[in-house]
């Protein structure tokens, strides 16, 4: 489950929690049309801290995956 979405510089920081074990979160980034201009693997942190730097502009969208 996501818990929180964050800005931090150009990073987007992500916290996510899950009764057993969150193992990934992938990232996407929309255009205004709400087209998939970028997507990535968010890298674990500390704790339940994950992190993803973009290279576009955009909505953000998380998913957790346990």
């Amino acid at each position: 489950m996501i818990h929180r979405v964050e800005r931090h510089g150009k990073a987007i920081r992500i916290k996510a929690r899950d009764d057993v074990m969150v193992k990934s979160v992938q990232v996407m980034i929309l255009d205004v049309q709400g087209r998939v201009v970028e997507k990535g693997e968010g890298l674990q942190k500390k704790g339940d801290w994950w992190e993803y730097t973009p290279t576009a502009e955009g909505k953000v969208i998380v998913e957790a995956r346990d």
